[in-house]
């Protein structure tokens, strides 16, 4: 045993194996709940209601009722061709997902019995004291959360209406997950140089989060659909900024951690 962890284990106890094991009967593995697997039936199911694929069809039903078999037959056959390109698609994001599933096992440190051991993720407890040790990568999207929740308190808290405190809040959200993305590719590379490398898929992805966080504050449309309201361009700004230096820290200090411990 290391000795941090000698010096933590002075002061906690943590659970013993037994009380662990009652815990785990009464509440369950530490597990999302995951759906079954659908059917075949279920997938071709979830094409065919599509309202583009409906409408679609439709229009080839009145094409072939007015006569015009040829567009009729034309419009169709596309449709049926696209929707067994989706139909295959699904079949194999579904084989995919299940694949990812059984190779996931997460470990966590946790201390039982007044000493730390290395367990299953699913097996850990209400009550469990769980560490983080030099190394070990901190979930950066629980960070994100609660980034998001500190957005939507303080917007509430300076007196903006509801639909622009979610306004902020999706603001936040999308220019978080674009840092982390950026962020995810850095463990290995410095962060400019990373973002040097050329991936068009990456600045594709950039580019269509941009795009939808546009719409979505400043199209009428977007904002009924959201249920949002534009809010000040300050705060918005302010937003985006508190956001962005916050995860940047995180990382840099994630990354000092990593980096002193190679050392």
């Amino acid at each position: 045993m290391s000795a941090p962890e000698t010096a933590i284990t002075d002061n906690l106890t943590g659970l013993c194996s037994s009380e662990a094991q009652q815990r785990l009967k009464t509440v369950g593995a530490n597990t999302l709940p995951s759906a079954k697997p659908r059917s075949i039936f279920a997938i071709a199911w979830s094409i065919v209601r599509e309202p583009m694929f409906i409408l679609l069809i439709s229009c080839g039903s009145i094409y072939l009722l007015l006569g015009s078999k040829t567009d009729a037959y034309i419009l169709l056959g596309s449709v049926l061709i696209i929707m067994a390109m989706s139909f295959a698609q699904e079949r194999k994001s579904e084989r995919a997902l299940e694949a990812l599933r059984d190779l996931s096992s997460p470990r966590a440190l946790v201390l039982r019995d007044s000493k730390p051991q290395r367990i299953a993720g699913r097996e850990v407890v209400p009550g469990d004291i769980i560490f983080l040790v030099q190394g070990d990568r901190v979930p950066a999207d629980a960070v994100l959360l609660l980034l998001l929740l500190g957005v939507y308190l303080a917007a509430i808290w300076a007196g903006l209406a509801e639909q622009q405190a979610r306004a902020l809040t999706f603001s936040a959200m999308i220019i978080g997950d674009i840092w982390l993305i950026f962020i995810n590719r850095s463990w290995s590379l410095p962060l400019v140089k990373s973002i040097k490398l050329p991936n068009p898929a990456l600045w594709w992805v950039v580019a269509s989060g941009l795009m939808m966080l546009t719409l979505a504050l400043f199209l009428p449309v977007m904002n009924t659909l959201f249920h949002f309201e534009r809010p000040p361009p300050g705060y918005l700004a302010l937003t985006i900024v508190a956001v962005s230096i916050s995860l940047l820290l995180i990382a840099t200090f994630t990354r000092g951690q990593k980096q002193s411990k190679k050392h």
